[in-house]
């Protein structure tokens, strides 16, 4: 609930702003539903049994919002099928998570999932080794102007948070683009997640909406990877990147994280698309792929608590 005054906004216009896009996705999609349920979690039952710390509201329209008020991150892990497809999700300390996600694949069941779609050479939904849990995604390397990909639409938003597991079989020279995102229904990509080789022993350097990290992707091994976009009216959209071989998710430097706050891009996201449309030189293996309606936050410690995909 905000309180406005003329020297309140001089004062906290920015805090205004921050917490308005904060709470935009909760708004958007629980602005007309029904309130069924408020509960709390106790960061300790067996110590802190009456701890309040960790509050949660249940909407009629299926949602959850999980908000952490405590000064350190949360583990939340889903056991009454709130998001059956993912599991355990660490929520920011200060920040919320809203199930169920708008895209949550652990690709452990058979064969391409619900709501899909394959192009070019067949994606592999059922590849091993896996990069965690029983399977991956396998997005085979080609011949000739034919790539591999496999796309999905969700609802069209202003925001949007994505993480996924991400390896990559060999490196190579000049720019790729391996995925990205485009407004529901799409068919030319806006946010570019790209990969980009200077030299032979640089890596493959990624990035997202053109925000470019100074280290790179190592070829034969497994990242954490988290992409945001947030639209703009022109020339204050933010991207940003984030990866790491480990379960912290960087936030600042230029080593493994890169942001733009001028981006230009002013499209909702509606639309994930990952893979190639056209020759590339490496395999592309992904898992634990998410499209979330708030931050993202590290990866918990326990790797995910694998459910049931269907």
């Amino acid at each position: 609930m905000w309180h406005v005054t003329n020297a309140l906004w001089s004062a906290h216009s920015a805090d205004y702003i921050a917490s308005y896009w904060k709470l935009l996705p909760v708004r958007t999609a629980n602005g007309f539903a029904e309130m069924t349920s408020h509960a709390w979690f106790s960061k300790d039952p067996i110590h802190f049994p009456t701890d309040r710390s960790i509050q949660y509201t249940n909407w009629d329209n299926g949602n959850r919002v999980i908000v952490n008020f405590d000064g350190a991150d949360y583990t939340y892990t889903n056991t009454d099928g709130i998001d059956p497809n993912y599991g355990s999700i660490v929520i920011p300390s200060h920040g919320y998570a809203m199930l169920p996600d708008p895209v949550s694949q652990n690709c452990d069941g058979p064969g391409t999932p619900t709501g899909w779609t394959n192009s070019g050479a067949v994606p592999n939904w059922d590849y091993t080794p896996a990069l965690d849990g029983n399977q991956s995604l396998l997005l085979p390397s080609t011949t000739g102007t034919v790539g591999s990909s496999t796309t999905i639409d969700f609802g069209n938003r202003p925001e949007v948070w994505v993480y996924f597991k991400l390896r990559l079989t060999a490196a190579s020279q000049g720019t790729k683009t391996i995925g990205g995102l485009t407004q529901n229904g799409g068919l030319t990509l806006n946010q570019l997640f790209q990969v980009y080789t200077p030299g032979p022993l640089s890596g493959l350097l990624p990035s997202f909406g053109g925000a470019q990290t100074t280290a790179g992707f190592l070829p034969n091994t497994t990242y954490n990877v988290w992409l945001h976009y947030r639209k703009g009216t022109g020339s204050n959209g933010i991207v940003d990147i984030a990866f790491s071989t480990g379960a912290i998710k960087p936030t600042s430097g230029s080593s493994q994280f890169a942001q733009f706050t001028t981006y230009t891009g002013t499209n909702n996201a509606g639309r994930l698309v990952l893979g190639t449309s056209a020759h590339t030189t490496f395999d592309i293996i992904l898992d634990d792929i998410r499209v979330a309606h708030a931050e993202i936050g590290n990866v918990p410690a326990s790797n995910q608590m694998r459910l049931p995909r269907r």
